[in-house]
């Protein structure tokens, strides 16, 4: 049964058809008008593209079964479409009042952000992954000027000592194990370039 307050909509819309139609095709937002009772009453094309519903289906229909929130936090939320595709939406919700000023319905105004929440996101995503990239070849940077000090300073001692004594085969096992880390890291840079790389260009 129509209420009296979707009634009064209609008749609202009716007197102001032709407007209202300009209007809403004029307008790249979503338009969902409902009753006091969350009834669709209209919606305009980029409504029935984030709904997946078309303005004969949806009329009369109770707002949660077009528009289906499955997820929702302070500044915008997502939408389960009839086709099952996610929309990541942000919008607002308007009183429609009559003429005694009392609340007959509601306007809602909603608006796509999915492909731009999907820049962004990638965007942040890649930034992540450069800044991680940096932080390893610093590391990397650093840890080899340790072991060039480390180095240096062995070459320097074996210089002073004779071949045959203990401390002499000591200083080149410190040698060969500095060597070896020098290649490890390098082999560590190399890894993590590439790693990051191909996430980058998953995202």
């Amino acid at each position: 049964m129509i209420t009296d307050e979707l009634s009064q909509i209609q008749d609202i819309l009716s007197a102001n058809k032709e407007s209202i139609a300009i209007t809403l095709c004029l307008i790249d937002d979503g338009v969902i008008i409902t009753d006091v009772e969350s009834r669709i009453v209209l919606i305009n094309e980029a409504a029935e593209a984030i709904t997946g519903w078309n303005v004969e289906e949806a009329i009369n229909k109770p707002l949660d079964e077009i528009f289906s929130i499955i997820d929702e936090n302070f500044n915008n939320a997502k939408i389960l479409s009839r086709n099952g595709t996610e929309h990541i939406i942000t919008g607002k919700k308007v009183p429609v009042h009559n003429k005694y000023g009392d609340i007959i319905g509601f306007v809602l105004i909603l608006r796509d952000i999915t492909e731009n929440w999907k820049i962004e996101a990638g965007f942040l995503n890649s930034q992540g992954f450069e800044s991680a990239d940096l932080i390893a070849g610093d590391i990397v940077h650093k840890f080899n000027n340790i072991l060039t000090v480390i180095m240096g300073n062995v070459s320097l001692a074996k210089k002073h000592a004779n071949q045959n004594d203990k401390i002499y085969e000591k200083l080149t096992e410190v040698e060969n194990a500095s060597m070896q880390a020098k290649i490890l890291m390098q082999r560590f840079q190399a890894f993590s370039k590439g790693t990051f790389r191909k996430r980058i260009e998953v995202c």
